[in-house]
Formats: structure tokens, C-alpha cells, sequence
């Protein structure tokens, strides 16, 4: 009796002051009017905003997978199937219809391989733990999963699960059939698919790929003479135009005489290639790591963001594989590494091939040709074009630029070449963090390093110098390691302002109270300058006290009050304090005086002695229940 009432004061107590926690059994699967359990599942999808969502499903009716269950569906039909523990099928699967299969946790399942030809499409769902099973190692001509001999694939979608999909012929290891394309999608789950002359994930020999990925954790492989592209195109003159998105996700992508991603081996068709963001690793023998396969067509890759490793023995890094020119290629974000054995790191392949139109507008990008080829450019022919656009974000170590005009007026980036930096522009604000190592940045006059919030340079051995009396580094948020910038650099230092009042609520008549602080960006008080202050009809100048200044006003009239506060630029040797112009969102709320709260009085205290009052007279209650029952 003592514990139950003693527990009673606790949980009164608790609910009162809002932190009662609730206990909750974990999920606990329900029987259906069917007799059948609720299988929950989590699935993709992505939202208005472009974003990728996950939601966590269940479904009522399905059928269990059996090991004699080899016809799923229905044509024009919608159908869900799910794996319980270890099963095997001697044969393949025919999809018919809309198929979904959900792989539950700790099972398997096994079978040749799964045919869904265009007009049926599969879904494959996971749970929590994401270690379903999904095995299928014998697709030859067919893919392993996906089409048929000279059949596309329908839709192929995959939400998670651990998936391995192997074709050891011509059909793709996910995706079409030999002669047949591939349509593919990739949200989540652990997937690993191969193949031999069809691409791992994409098109069929001789086909194209349509692919997209989201997340994950993919690998796609292939080893022969005769492979098509890791994740794209399948090899062989005839194919359409590879079309690879990846959003996100760790992608491995190995190939050999066709691209890591994009385009195949023996004009195999065009490419188009973007990435938004994840973390690739693509990697092919003749091939491009990105771009073209041998004596491949051109295509086209944009990079917007994510960290991208790219590397060819005989191709390029990224555009045009072996004895192949280099398309166009468009870098605008994310971290890249292009690297050529035998070829230019971004361009063209080996043999003496014409270069891409190469744009690097952002993003931090190094790239290493072959020693008598350009880093960026072609390999004997002609270099193609070089131009960073206007963002004036970019940074690039490339130490040979084929096409690279130092004069130009069109260029806006920081290029370093054999260990030295050099700013083409007036102003460059680099939105990704890079190393310097052993370079250094070459600061002119008149040229200013903009260091945003977010963006660090780091680096041992790396120096930041300037060339001339102004050059400068503005720090707004960003950071610069130390013992890098040169002490003859000037520095501006863009200030963050902190507002305080002393009080949430004023009355007509009332004076109030603004105390404005101001920081450096290392977070230390400024010691000099002026802070003015608006408020409705008031506008007041201060210096500064150890950072700090407070301002009175009179509250004038009824309704909110926005205070608007700046810093003025103040000069100190080679510091300059620079104005923020910044709008401080603080309402003062200016109360009629006929209200019956008083002047004096603060509304949240109120609230709060109230709050403690309840609580305290709940607790007492509770005490004087014990005591009658102990009684």
C-alpha cells in the first residue's frame, strides 16, 4: 500500500509538471479477420519537396512464399508476397502483374532467377533490420532479375532487403535481358548485382539502362574483355542512351572495358549520367570510371554533389573512355577525384583523342592525368573547352589545364597548378571545405577569400599569402587552420550581433531595456565600434564597452515593436570590422496601460509561481491520501 501511494504522488507529480513518460511494448504483429499476421515494412517514397521520405507500412493480405511457388501474380493485377524463414525455389519465378515482396528479418530466399518483363513491375520491401534475403545466381541471357532473352525489364524497385543478383551471361545482373533495357530504382537495402556483357545494373547486351538511386549500399561488378558498364548501359553497338541518377547511397561501381557508370564498350551507346550527392567509388580498366566505355559513344555527366572517386586505367577519369573523345562534363558541387592511368584525369581517353567541354563551376575537384597528358583536357587532340562559370565558388588542383587561358576575363575559381594557387577573379567564396597539404594560396591585390560559415581550410604544410597591400580574407563563419594564413594577409571579420531584453513584455510608459553584444568570429567580444539601435520611432548610437552596450527607450504606443540593430564598420590596423546589416527578430510587445496587470509586474513570472503553486498543492493532496490510508 505504502509503493502504490508513494507511486500515485510520483506520477501526479510527474503529469503535472508535463513529464510523465509512457511505456510502450514493441510492435507486436496482430491477427488479421484472415487468420493472417499484420507484416509490417518500411518503404520510400519522395515527398513534395524533392526529398527522400521513409514510412513504416503493414499489410493484411499476402501470401506466403513457398519452395513450389514459382508463378507470383496476376496480369493488370496488384499482388504482395512475403518470405518467412528459408526458402528455395529449383527454377525461376515468373512476375505477373504489380508485384511487391517483402523480405521479413532473418529469412532467405533462393531461386535461379526472377523474370519481370515490361508491363509487370516488382517492388522489393525490407524490415527494420534489413537482413532479408534475396539470392538469385543463375541468370544468363535472361537477368537474373528482371527480363527476358530480347525483353526490357518493367519496373524494378527496391526498397531495402540484402539483395544479390548475378547473371553469368548477357543479361544484366538487375535490369534487362540480353537485347532488352533495364529500368531500375534503388532507395535502400544492400544490393549487389553482376554480370558479364550485360551492365550489373541497367540494359542488356546491346540494350540501354535506366537507373536511379536514392540510397543504399549498391555494388555493381563485372570483369570481362567483353563487360558492359558497371551501372548503365549493357556492351555492344545498338544500345540506346544510359540515363544514371544517384541522389545518395554508397555506390561501388567496377568495370572493365565499359564505364564504371554511363556509357559501353563498342559504341555501345550514349550516356548521361548525374549525380546529386552520396558517396561513389567508380572505377573501370578501358572504360571511363565515369563517362564512356572503350571506343565508346560521347555522352554528357553533371556532378552537383556528393564525394565522387573516378578512376580509368585507359580512359579518362571522368568523360571518354579508351579511344574515345570526352563529351561534356559539368562539376557544380561535391568533392571529386578524377585520376587517369594512360588518359586525361577529366576529358579524353587514350590515342590521341579530342578533349571534353569541361565546366567546373563548385565543388573541390582534383584531377590527375597521365604525365604527358593534361589533367584536364585531351590526349593528343585537340584540349576542348575549360570554363568555371561565374558561381566564384570552385576549387581546383589540376597541374596541366588544357585549355586554360590565364587572361580571361570569363573565369572565376581557385586553380592550383603544380603546388601554387591562384585566384581568377575578383572575389572567391569556396562553399566546400578543402586540405591544402603542401600548396600555397596566392592572394592578389584587390582580391578577397571569402570564408563562409561552414566552409574550413586545413592543412600542415599548406601557406595563404598575399601578392599585394590588399589582399584579404573576409571570415564570415568560416575558419582557416592555424599557422596557414601569412600574417601579411589582411583580414575582415564579418561579426554575429546578440540582442537582449530585459523583459518579454512593456506597457505604454515603460522604459525598456536592449543590450546588444558583439562578437568577432573566433566568439570573442569586440573591444571597438558603434552599434545603432532602431525601435518604432527611437534610434540611438553606442560605442562599445568590452563588446557590449545597452540602449533605453520609451515604449510609445500599442502593438509590437520590431528592433533593428547594425554594427558600423570600424577600422583597427590590418582588422576591419565590417557592417552586418542585419534585422534582429525581436517584437517588444508595447501593452495599453489600462490593462490590470500592473507595470511592474512580469507576466512570466506570474505563470511560473502559479505553475509551482499547482504543483505543490497536487503534491500535498497526494500526501494527505497516504496518511488517511496509513490511518
Amino acid at each position: 500500500m505504502k509503493k502504490t501511494a508513494l507511486l500515485g504522488v510520483v506520477l501526479l507529480t510527474a503529469a503535472l509538471l508535463g513529464g510523465i513518460v509512457c511505456f510502450a511494448d514493441a510492435y507486436d504483429a496482430q491477427d488479421t479477420d484472415d487468420g493472417l499476421q499484420s507484416v509490417p515494412f518500411i518503404s520510400y517514397e519522395i515527398d513534395a519537396d524533392g526529398k527522400l521520405t521513409s514510412n513504416d507500412d503493414s499489410i493484411d493480405e499476402y501470401i506466403v512464399v513457398t519452395g513450389t511457388d514459382d508463378i507470383w501474380g496476376s496480369a493488370s493485377s496488384i499482388s504482395w508476397y512475403v518470405v518467412v524463414g528459408n526458402v528455395t525455389i529449383d527454377g525461376h519465378i515468373t512476375v505477373n502483374g504489380d508485384l511487391n515482396l517483402i523480405l521479413t528479418d532473418g529469412s532467405s530466399l533462393t531461386a535461379e532467377y526472377i523474370t519481370v518483363d515490361q508491363g509487370n513491375s516488382i517492388s522489393i520491401y525490407g524490415q527494420s533490420g534489413g537482413t532479408g534475403k534475396l539470392i538469385l545466381e543463375k541468370g544468363s541471357t535472361v537477368a537474373a532479375l528482371g527480363g527476358g532473352y530480347d525483353h526490357n525489364s518493367g519496373d524494378i524497385t527496391i526498397h531495402g532487403g540484402d539483395i544479390r543478383a548475378i547473371s553469368t551471361s548477357s543479361g544484366a545482373g538487375i535490369g534487362g535481358g540480353r537485347g532488352g533495357m533495364g529500368t531500375v530504382t534503388v532507395y535502400d537495402g544492400k544490393v549487389y548485382a553482376q554480370s558479364e556483357s550485360g551492365a550489373a545494373i541497367g540494359g542488356g547486351h546491346g540494350a540501354a539502362g535506366h537507373v536511379n538511386i536514392y540510397g543504399g549500399e549498391v555494388t555493381a561488378f563485372l570483369d570481362s574483355v567483353d563487360s558492359g558498364a558497371a551501372i548503365g548501359n549493357g556492351s555492344g553497338s545498338g544500345a540506346g542512351d544510359a540515363d544514371v541518377s544517384i541522389y545518395g547511397g554508397t555506390i561501388v561501381a567496377e568495370s572493365y572495358t565499359s564505364a564504371g557508370i554511363g556509357g559501353a564498350y563498342l559504341n555501345g551507346g550514349s550516356y548521361s549520367v548525374l549525380i546529386c550527392g552520396g558517396s561513389i567509388h567508380a572505377v573501370s580498366s578501358t572504360g571511363a570510371g565515369i563517362g564512356g566505355g572503350n571506343a565508346g559513344s560521347q555522352g554528357s555527366v553533371i556532378i552537383t554533389g556528393g564525394t565522387v572517386y573516378s578512376e580509368s586505367g585507359s580512359g579518362a577519369g571522368i568523360g571518354g573512355g579508351s579511344d574515345s573523345e570526352g563529351g561534356a562534363v559539368s562539376i557544380a558541387g561535391g568533392t571529386v577525384t578524377a585520376v587517369s592511368k594512360h588518359a586525361a584525369g577529366i576529358g579524353a581517353g587514350s590515342y590521341d583523342r579530342d578533349g571534353a567541354e569541361v565546366t567546373v563551376s563548385g565543388g573541390v575537384v582534383r584531377a590527375t592525368g597521365y604525365a604527358d597528358y593534361s589533367d584536364i583536357g585531351g590526349t593528343g587532340g585537340s584540349d576542348g573547352s575549360y570554363s568555371t562559370g561565374t558561381d566564384r565558388n570552385a576549387v581546383i588542383f589540376a597541374d596541366v589545364i588544357g585549355a586554360l587561358d590565364p587572361d580571361s576575363a570569363d573565369l572565376s575559381a581557385i586553380v592550383f597548378q603544380n603546388g601554387v594557387g591562384s585566384i581568377y577573379g575578383d572575389s572567391i567564396a569556396p562553399v566546400m571545405s578543402f586540405d591544402l597539404e603542401d600548396d600555397t594560396l596566392h592572394i592578389g591585390d584587390g582580391q578577397t577569400l571569402i570564408m563562409n560559415d561552414g566552409v574550413a581550410i586545413t592543412g600542415s604544410g599548406g601557406r595563404i599569402v598575399s601578392d599585394g597591400a590588399t589582399g584579404t580574407v573576409m571570415f564570415d563563419g568560416g575558419t582557416i587552420a592555424d599557422g596557414i594564413l601569412d600574417d601579411g594577409v589582411k583580414r575582415k571579420i564579418v561579426t554575429d550581433i546578440d540582442v537582449e531584453m530585459n523583459r518579454l513584455v512593456f506597457f505604454v510608459g515603460d522604459t525598456a531595456e536592449v543590450q546588444v553584444m558583439v562578437f568577432d568570429v573566433f566568439g570573442d567580444p569586440v573591444s571597438a565600434g558603434s552599434v545603432r539601435i532602431e525601435a518604432g520611432a527611437f534610434t540611438g548610437d553606442a560605442v562599445l564597452v568590452n563588446g557590449a552596450c545597452t540602449f533605453s527607450f520609451i515604449c510609445e504606443s500599442e502593438g509590437p515593436v520590431s528592433v533593428s540593430v547594425s554594427y558600423a564598420e570600424n577600422s583597427s590596423g590590418n582588422i576591419t570590422y565590417t557592417a552586418c546589416s542585419e534585422t534582429v527578430a525581436i517584437e517588444v510587445s508595447v501593452v495599453n496601460t489600462d490593462d490590470t496587470v500592473s507595470d511592474d509586474d512580469d507576466p512570466s513570472q506570474i505563470y511560473v509561481a502559479g505553475a509551482i503553486f499547482v504543483i505543490l498543492l497536487a503534491i500535498l493532496i497526494a500526501v494527505q491520501v497516504l496518511a488517511n490510508r496509513k490511518a
